[in-house]
């Protein structure tokens, strides 16, 4: 397998608000970035004082894993940000899914920070991945292996969706590689959202939501899944918007990243950076309320999302690839 190491320069997306965040133009300060950091925890109650127990799925992963062996630091680096996924995003679920959601994020991460190292990999993914021939790239054997895993752990209709999540993630890299760019005529109104999903998180992990041991009989696990798929607009949404706004300290605030989807929406729109920001901030409050009610009929479920949003914040405050320990409030 071909060794792999982290681009520090790389990340997912963008977001913000403040009250005053429509006169912003295009730049946020930390200071307006800290107003905002406030509200989302207050929104969810977040305690990012919590202790998280996160060091067996790193072993785990470190000691059973194609990642860069010849790297220790990165090695670890990977591993932590995959584990922190599982315990923030799924705190309840038994460790063995854990472990398995732990191996999945990590090769997200891979794919996201050193994919653009691997577009002849990326092209092949697909159809290695049906054939079944061996992945070229340590980050899509990776893939390869933890989707195999999830058979396991997750109903049939789960893990199908899964695997289209994760071939639409391969493909929105390779055009990402590719450096296509798109002015406001080239574009439909809803290409940002349509392209954002198919990046990253989206209807990935919300998938991971509903395991087999929760819920018991074949039956039961696939009503928890129609229900999802009744509400996966807005999950998927949710999850590309907390990532938007907990990742733009690091991209915007104190990078120069700005081809994403804010500014892609604002070009759409022919409005401001602040004005986009405004409205979808609003919008992530609105959504979680609805996801609630539309499964209130399923209260493991009900539950299960609601922890499943409130650690995605809080991961974005855990984890050091974000920096948002820099925060001024958090010191």
């Amino acid at each position: 397998m071909e060794a792999i190491s982290v681009r520090e320069d790389i990340s997912p997306m963008i977001y913000t608000t403040t009250n005053n965040l429509s006169q912003l133009g295009n730049t946020v300060t930390p200071a307006e970035f800290t107003s905002l950091a406030k509200t989302l925890l207050d929104t969810f109650h977040v305690d990012t004082s919590i202790q998280l127990h996160i060091e067996h799925l790193k072993e785990h992963m470190i000691h059973d894993s194609l990642i860069a062996k010849d790297d220790p630091v990165i090695t670890d680096k990977v591993a932590t940000h995959g584990a922190l996924v599982a315990v923030c995003f799924f705190p309840h679920h038994p460790v063995e899914v854990q472990e398995a959601i732990t191996q999945f994020s990590c090769a997200f991460f891979l794919l996201d920070d050193v994919g653009y190292k691997a577009l002849g990999e990326l092209r092949s993914f697909r159809k290695n991945l049906i054939t079944g021939k061996e992945q070229k790239s340590a980050i899509f054997a990776l893939f390869q292996r933890s989707l195999l895993v999830m058979d396991d752990h997750y109903g049939t209709f789960s893990v199908d969706m899964l695997v289209g999540s994760v071939i639409k993630s391969v493909s929105a890299s390779i055009v990402e590689c590719e450096g296509i760019s798109y002015q406001a005529d080239q574009m439909s109104a809803d290409f940002p959202r349509y392209f954002r999903w198919m990046t990253g998180f989206a209807e990935a992990y919300a998938w991971l939501i509903p395991f087999k041991k929760g819920f018991g009989c074949v039956n039961n696990v696939f009503a928890a899944e129609s229900l999802l798929l009744g509400i996966m607009p807005d999950l998927a949404d949710l999850t590309c918007v907390i990532n938007d706004v907990m990742s733009f300290y690091k991209e915007s605030v104190v990078g120069d990243e700005y081809e994403n989807f804010v500014h892609q929406q604002a070009r759409v729109q022919n409005t401001s950076v602040g004005q986009v920001l405004e409205h979808l901030t609003v919008m992530v409050q609105d959504r979680f309320n609805g996801v609630l009610r539309a499964i209130d009929s399923n209260m493991k479920l009900h539950n299960l999302v609601q922890e499943w949003v409130k650690g995605q914040v809080l991961f974005y405050f855990k984890c050091a690839r974000y920096r948002l320990d820099e925060l001024e409030f958090l010191s």
